[in-house]
């Protein structure tokens, strides 16, 4: 084999492929495909592309910002799912169902999200000890982290989440009310596809989702 030859073990070679996979919504399906350049590896059961019905699951508001922001700042919707589902691999696809078996477990808690211009503010306020948030997103956490935490948001299960501008594209069930710090501060403008503002995509999350917005533009919380 090729891959064989360059040093490469099977399983890392699908490791690999991994990095350049691509995700894509179609029929009530999420797809996870790889790019063809990567047949070169020869990897003996290298899949090509794998599905999962996210019907029921991923909820209807969120298929809506979606496509909104794919056509809204004119991305790649690869681009766009990828700040939705970028820890998905390949043994997470049955994920999918183990959530949508516990969907009628009991009422979803509401949800308030507050959002900070950076990892800084957002530690600064949850060492003061004065606000006990029940979940904690940032962008380098791992994959089981966000996993979890999109469990836990599709489900209901967690009632005040802290987290910076990157991580309010969620599966949010029940959303009620938006906070968000500082508006102004320039990190709220996305420097990479989609270039988004963080203020245009908290007024589409409300419209979708009815929750209230709040800007505050000091160092206040609630």
């Amino acid at each position: 084999m090729k891959a064989l030859k360059l040093g490469v073990k099977r399983d890392e070679c699908i490791e690999t492929s991994l990095k350049a996979w691509n995700i894509f919504l179609q029929d009530g399906y999420l797809w996870l495909s790889f790019p063809s350049k990567y047949i070169d590896l020869e990897c003996k059961h290298r899949p090509s592309s794998v599905k999962e019905s996210v019907a029921g699951v991923v909820y209807e508001s969120t298929l809506s910002l979606i496509s909104w922001m794919h056509q809204r700042w004119f991305a790649s919707r690869a681009s766009v799912l990828g700040l939705f589902f970028d820890w998905i691999d390949i043994g997470d696809m049955k994920f999918f169902k183990k959530i949508k078996k516990s969907l009628s477990g009991g009422d979803a808690f509401s949800q308030t999200v507050v959002v900070f211009p950076d990892l800084w503010t957002l530690y600064n306020v949850k060492m003061s000890k004065l606000y006990h948030p029940d979940l904690i997103l940032w962008w380098w956490q791992s994959r089981s982290a966000k996993k979890k935490a999109f469990e836990k948001i599709s489900l209901g299960k967690v009632k005040t989440i802290f987290t910076t501008h990157s991580w309010v594209f969620q599966n949010w069930i029940n959303l009620q009310q938006i906070i968000v710090r500082r508006p102004h501060i320039r990190y709220y403008k996305n420097q990479q596809q989609p270039r988004y503002r963080l203020p245009d995509v908290i007024d589409k999350i409300a419209s979708l989702s009815g929750a209230k917005v709040k800007f505050i533009k000091d160092f206040r919380i609630f």
